[in-house]
């Protein structure tokens, strides 16, 4: 067999393989978003399960006053007209936290101010937790007057106008990325 024979049959091989990698590929991929939609999809809220997704692992930004305020959304959710933002947390509870309320009420302004989406007043946060079907919790967003409010600590403390008040829980003091600027969350976390 000639060297050019073998050239052609090792690029039929690897052409053959390549296609059915693809193949097997996909058909994982369709096992597993039939599995979503049969695990997931009848926990959903309504605007998730009948709405379609606009965004995804994206990052948005808005203006406040004279400083840029960043954020990445998990996912947005587009039903009747209405952008609904949506967090998916792991923890070991499905609990609903200030800081995820927060942090989707920053993502509807966003929407609102980057993309001029028209956001409804709720969001969602879907829960992974262990042993445990995930779950959905609706979130009331925060008015913008609240936000602008939190933004405007957030600014003072981070540039040392004023002290950042130490946690009730000390859960919050060990995974807070600010300790190493906290005299009181240093002490906490040692104690």
């Amino acid at each position: 067999m000639s060297g050019g024979m073998i050239a052609v049959l090792a690029l039929v091989a690897i052409g053959f393989g390549a296609w059915a990698f693809r193949r097997w590929r996909n058909h994982l991929l369709m096992q597993h978003r039939a599995q979503y939609l049969l695990d997931e999809l009848p926990m959903m809220p309504e605007p998730l399960a009948k709405g379609r997704i606009l965004l995804s692992e994206e990052k948005l930004k808005i203006r406040h006053g004279e400083r840029r305020i960043y954020g990445r959304v998990d996912q947005i959710f587009s039903y009747r007209g209405l952008a609904y933002p949506l967090e998916t947390k792991t923890r070991k509870r499905a609990q609903v936290y200030l800081s995820d309320r927060i942090q989707l009420s920053a993502q509807a302004r966003m929407l609102r101010e980057d993309r001029g989406f028209r956001v409804a007043n709720v969001g969602y946060v879907r829960f992974v937790t262990p042993k445990s079907p995930v779950v959905y919790k609706q979130v009331d967003l925060l008015p913008d007057d609240e936000l602008n409010r939190l933004f405007d600590r957030r600014h003072a403390i981070l540039s040392g106008e004023i002290p950042p008040q130490v946690p009730t829980n000390l859960a919050v003091c060990h995974s807070c990325t600010h300790q190493h600027r906290c005299d009181k969350g240093r002490k906490r976390v040692r104690d």
